[in-house]
């Protein structure tokens, strides 16, 4: 017999989201601390008209601005023949600073982010008492700072964020999410000269919060004036059946990764010689169905749905 509480069941949804809320098309942390998992690009067709390598070309000194909005709806199920039933979260508004410290010959550029201000905007139709647990969930990420290092064709090569240890778990994942996010402005390119309607496809094996899993990013060139791209995309992400070690849950609790699937689609406008896109519009949809056992506790079956839909445009000083 299943002898959950509600306590329990809170820590398995906040871990399990830690899994479901990547939207960006960004290569994960890897266990080294500050290095990523670095992506594959294979150019699929170069595409017509006049061929132009592209190449990002920030300069050294160069600040920008950008306001980050995410909206997230999560629904949880604990039975698996029942549908999770989804809640459509307050969206989260962050206003960020970038500023590139360094620019190496081979072009790769190192950028300092700092979060300006920024919480979950009201909504009259959300609990009250939840919205002022969100709040409280958003403070700490005012004053975060990270860094990353970028090559030229847009491939993250380390990145780091200052966690305060006093941060809660879900606290912690909105600044896993932000890290994500912001250090992936712009989606690797190919070596190689491409045109419009050129495709290319992008590989990252990943760890996310401890589960080993697959994104592949196929991306098109749909716009190219100069300096200027759109390119559109697909995203896909699958994990194998494993045992997952989460944060803050108990030792005699074994978790299982039984299902993971997400799917989604973006557009980024993009200048290359700037850090902040024009626009850039993402959404992913993931599933996920785990069972969590504990000898105390008992079994339990735990479905998940998550929609995250991120947007980022320039921010006037």
């Amino acid at each position: 017999m299943t002898k959950w509480g509600r306590g329990g069941i809170d820590w398995v949804v906040v871990s399990l989201l830690a899994l479901t809320a990547c939207a960006s098309g960004a290569a994960s942390p890897t266990p080294e601390p500050g290095q990523v998992a670095l992506s594959r690009v294979e150019l699929l067709a170069p595409g017509t008209g006049p061929l132009q390598v592209l190449r990002l070309t920030p300069k050294l000194g160069q600040k920008e601005q950008l306001v980050l909005t995410t909206q997230l709806s999560v629904g949880t199920s604990f039975s698996a023949d029942q549908a999770p039933a989804t809640t459509n979260l307050p969206s989260l508004a962050l206003s960020c600073e970038l500023e590139v410290t360094s620019v190496d010959q081979d072009g790769a550029f190192v950028t300092q982010l700092k979060v300006l201000a920024g919480g979950f905007e009201e909504d009259p139709a959300f609990p009250v008492d939840a919205a002022v647990e969100l709040a409280t969930t958003a403070e700490p990420l005012i004053g975060l700072t990270a860094t990353s290092r970028t090559s030229d064709r847009g491939l993250v090569l380390a990145a780091d964020v200052h966690v305060p240890s006093s941060a809660t778990a879900p606290t912690r994942q909105l600044i896993e999410n932000l890290k994500e996010t912001l250090t992936q402005l712009a989606l690797p390119l190919p070596v190689e000269a491409v045109g419009v309607g050129a495709r290319w496809r992008v590989v990252s094996d990943l760890v996310t919060s401890g589960v080993r899993m697959r994104r592949t990013v196929m991306v098109e060139l749909i716009e190219l004036t100069g300096p200027n791209i759109t390119l559109r995309t697909n995203v896909s992400q699958t994990a194998p059946r494993q045992l997952l070690k989460l944060a803050d849950t108990p030792a005699t609790t074994i978790v299982t990764l039984t299902s993971y699937e997400g799917r989604g689609e973006g557009e980024l406008s993009l200048d290359l010689g700037r850090l902040v896109p024009d626009a850039s519009h993402a959404m992913l949809s993931v599933q996920l169905g785990s069972h969590v056992s504990d000898p105390a506790a008992g079994e339990l079956v735990v479905r998940m749905q998550t929609n995250t839909v991120n947007d980022i445009v320039p921010r006037s000083e």
